[in-house]
């Protein structure tokens, strides 16, 4: 158990290796699907400079309490990787990208899916 730090919350310092840890166990993917080109989950180039990997994406998709049904709503899409983790667990999926290099990268992904 952490220790609380000021008003009772726990130390910025342990919250971030906690999540560190999380992270790195994450990027390895073994959920034995097919890897998704561009996805560095996979081991292979990124198609956005601030792409984040799927695997973890699909790990905070878990984390809600989204109904069977729902829609995942992703305003800043970019190379869409949240939007191949919503489509790979069964949801609906919005996204919104400004950028049109970004946004047909994205669709060409979300295409192969």
């Amino acid at each position: 158990m952490q220790k609380a730090g000021r008003r009772g919350v726990p130390s910025q310092k342990k919250t971030i290796k906690a999540f560190n840890f999380t992270w790195k166990g994450l990027v390895r993917d073994t959920s034995g699907q097919d890897p998704i080109p561009g996805d560095r989950s996979h081991g292979k180039a990124s198609r956005h400079p601030t792409e984040k990997p799927v695997a973890l994406m699909e790990w905070a998709i878990r984390q809600l309490p989204i109904p069977p049904d729902g829609l995942i709503f992703d305003p800043y899409c970019g190379s869409a990787p949240v939007g191949v983790a919503a489509l790979r667990a069964g949801y609906r999926y919005l996204g919104i990208e400004i950028d049109p290099k970004f946004a047909d990268t994205a669709r060409q992904r979300l295409s192969r899916l």
